[in-house]
């Protein structure tokens, strides 16, 4: 739902103007589906470097090709945990991002198209970029354009976010996150498939699959391209006055960053070292097999994001984070006892089940939280938190490595369950629906 209301008196346009205005938008329905639409294909496009990052760099990086013959020493499975944690560092600090798009018109064309444009055109460069590049002999070079590419994905994500919270109303906020959380896992393992198919197609195992990801944000641009641009409709008093931080005030909040910030490290360390785990001589699973894995864990993903979703108007949000966290660590645990193929499936789209519920959850509780002034800095803000869940990959190397991947998941599942203490905070009410006074497009 798109708001056409009244925005003239805060934007000083004059009642010619407005009649103009509300006359071109006829189509209030017609709009809100391309603005989702919109959101849908740029969470999708996140999609790709999720699956790049989770379940195929590792293998990449460790690709015999790059030291058969020159004497370098394959990379160990700490060095790529930690550079792909240094990689998405970025995804830490995205608020810095939310500021930048919030107080400045790029180029006179607008906060969010644009940087949208240009997060795209540098993630697309940099996974490009990453084929050209030895990990073995040249790790820190590797490590800076893959930091690149998740720079780019950090510019259109809080564009994008920030372009949600403007014209999502309170109550279709969890309806909204299902379908951009399920975009985006539905993207990831279709990818996943795919990528495990290519693998072998080019004559360094993998290279294929980094050109496909460099190409794949190119319709996403020029679909962009041909959403308007929102109004920016403040209290008019110019600058950024760091008001976005007045929502650190409120114990909600609080119970949120504390519960998100640890199902975060502990689901995106655990699904790093998988790559790992699963080449393990007792599983031994080819990339093709990788991608059926991913394919399984990220279409469980947008079931979860889906039912939390359904289930948001019936059961409170207290109940709605103790199951999810539950969950979570079950399936962490059962990670550690799989045989084969099948029972890692098993396990692996449960536990995308419970990650999936989670990120939506978290996402739509941090949507209420953002300020309305400044949609992209607060909810950045918010998500920052989230996003150190990119510690995880190699907190969870570092386990693995030195205590065995069994121990690893018992160790990340138990400390998952540490997360429940943030439910006293945590609203008991159920997600009702209402009708607020949101931005204009």
């Amino acid at each position: 739902m798109i708001n056409t209301g009244d925005s003239s008196a805060d934007s000083g346009e004059s009642p010619l103007k407005e009649s103009r205005t509300l006359t071109q938008i006829t189509d209030q329905r017609a709009l809100s589906i391309e603005i989702l639409i919109l959101f849908a294909v740029l969470y999708a496009v996140q999609g790709v470097v999720v699956s790049y990052f989770l379940t195929f760099n590792g293998r990449y990086m460790r690709n015999d090709i790059f030291t058969s013959g020159t004497g370098l020493m394959p990379l160990s499975v700490k060095q790529v945990g930690w550079s792909q944690t240094l990689a998405t560092l970025p995804l830490a600090i995205k608020f810095i991002f939310g500021v930048l798009a919030d107080k400045v018109n790029l180029l006179g064309m607008g906060h969010r198209i644009p940087y949208i444009l240009l997060g795209l055109m540098l993630q697309g460069l940099g996974l490009f970029g990453l084929s050209f590049i030895n990990p073995a002999a040249q790790l820190g070079l590797f490590t800076l354009v893959a930091t690149t590419a998740v720079t780019g994905l950090c510019f259109y994500d809080v564009a994008c976010d920030a372009f949600a919270v403007q014209v999502t109303p309170r109550g279709d906020r969890n309806r909204v996150q299902g379908i951009l959380q399920a975009s985006r896992f539905i993207s990831t393992a279709i990818c996943g498939l795919a990528f495990g198919y290519l693998w072998q197609e080019t004559a360094v195992p993998g290279r294929g699959v980094l050109w496909v990801c460099g190409l794949l944000p190119v319709p996403a641009m020029i679909y962009a391209l041909t959403i308007p641009e929102p109004k920016r409709v403040t209290n008019g008093n110019g600058g950024f006055k760091w008001g976005a931080l007045q929502i650190f005030s409120k114990r909600s909040l609080w119970a949120l960053l504390f519960f998100s910030v640890i199902y975060a490290i502990v689901s995106f360390g655990v699904e790093s070292v998988l790559v790992f785990w699963f080449a393990v001589p007792i599983l031994a699973f080819s990339e093709k097999s990788l991608g059926l894995q991913s394919l399984g864990r990220n279409c469980g993903r947008a079931i979860g994001a889906v039912i939390q979703a359904r289930l948001s108007h019936r059961v409170g949000r207290r109940g709605l984070v103790a199951v999810g966290l539950a969950g979570l660590s079950a399936t962490t645990f059962l990670f550690g006892l799989v045989f084969g193929p099948v029972t890692a499936m098993l396990v692996g789209i449960g536990f995308g089940v419970f990650v999936g519920w989670l990120d939506a959850l978290a996402c739509s509780m941090a949507m209420d939280e953002a300020d309305n002034e400044w949609p992209a800095t607060s909810y950045a803000l918010i998500m920052a938190f989230q996003n150190l869940g990119t510690l995880g990959s190699g907190l969870m190397a570092s386990l693995a490595d030195d205590l065995g991947y069994r121990s690893a998941f018992l160790i990340a599942a138990a400390f998952n369950l540490v997360a429940i203490a943030a439910l006293v905070w945590v609203t008991r009410e159920k997600q009702g629906r209402s009708e607020d006074k949101i931005w204009s497009v």
